[in-house]
């Protein structure tokens, strides 16, 4: 049997472009230390909604600080404070291999791009800004 290369070839642009993401979640402010809550071998285009963390300290009733890391420079990642890293929550977002720090809010959830999500977003947005 003989398979042509044009069959296979839409066949790898279905594999996501970024897999083995580790994404970590710490009690404390700081990024050091072990981790409370640990996802490893995650795809690419994945929210990251981890239980509340038990501190008894309210400021710390979510998760201080969150590590993204297995990442190229061109996955975006942003941190929500509610759950399911919805646009309307985030506040915060940077590229590749970042640590982020809670701010005035706790941290509830964490999405992972796949690389060049934020080209297309660009020029999605560039578009409708035009057609207004």
């Amino acid at each position: 049997m003989h398979i042509s290369s044009a069959l296979l070839l839409p066949l790898v642009f279905l594999v996501p472009a970024a897999v083995g993401i580790r994404v970590q979640f710490f009690t404390p402010r700081s990024c050091a230390g072990a981790a409370s809550e640990d996802y490893r071998n995650l795809n690419c285009n994945t929210c990251v909604d981890p239980p509340f963390s038990a501190s008894p300290l309210p400021l710390y009733s979510r998760w201080g600080a969150t590590q993204f890391s297995e990442l190229g420079g061109n996955n975006r990642v942003t941190i929500h404070n509610q759950n399911g890293c919805s646009s309307r929550s985030q506040v915060g977002q940077g590229y590749g291999n970042v640590c982020f720090v809670q701010g005035s809010t706790g941290i509830q959830s964490a999405w992972v791009a796949c690389p060049g999500q934020e080209a297309e977003e660009r020029n999605i947005t560039e578009a409708l800004v035009r057609v207004e």
